[in-house]
């Protein structure tokens, strides 16, 4: 599910930010600096909080917040607030850092060393889908809702951003649910 939220989120906050407020891509990747920064800090918090606040609750937690930043991305781009972009991002790195790091466990924990490989290719593959589902439904709802004029490129991506933070919210109850503790065997 965080595979098509990052990059659903992605593909829409680049051409957004590309299209709209006219940011070269200098411009950009340095303003998108503080996601990268944040999901790397967020994914060292995550390993440490992890044993103490359970597996489940934080990849639901990492899924949450990467909905309330791209809820945050989707007020942004229909009022013009672009000043909460830095913050938003802020929030979805730290959601990142803490989604990756409890896929990750939770993929991995009970394998058997022989088949970790197996397991992390899995995971990653299924990451990799993810995204190319992400880019396909973002890119297609932002370009379809809107009313695409040259002044006005990508009217669509509000609600590009919503249908992302929609999916993220629906990572949340499927993390409670779905991740389980288990045992590691060795």
């Amino acid at each position: 599910m965080a595979g098509i939220v990052v990059d659903g989120m992605l593909i829409t906050l680049t051409a957004y930010a590309q299209l709209s407020l006219k940011w070269s891509a200098i411009e950009f990747g340095l303003v998108t600096t503080v996601m990268t920064v944040t999901s790397i800090v967020g994914g060292m918090c995550a390993q440490r909080i992890v044993r103490r606040i359970r597996l489940r609750n934080l990849a639901a937690l990492g899924m949450g917040l990467l909905a309330v930043a791209c809820l945050s991305l989707a007020a942004i781009s229909s009022t013009g607030l672009d000043w909460l972009l830095v913050p938003a991002l802020f929030v979805f790195g730290a959601g990142l850092g803490g989604a990756m790091v409890g896929s990750q466990i939770s993929a991995l924990t009970g394998v058997l060393e022989t088949q970790s490989g197996v397991a992390s290719g899995l995971f990653d593959t299924s990451f990799s889908i993810g995204s190319a589902l992400g880019v396909a439904i973002c890119s297609s709802v932002a370009v379809a809702s809107g009313n695409l004029t040259p002044a006005n490129p990508m009217s669509g991506a509000a609600l590009a951003f919503a249908v992302a933070a929609t999916l993220a919210a629906s990572g949340i109850p499927v993390s409670l649910t779905l991740l389980r503790e288990r045992s590691k065997r060795a």
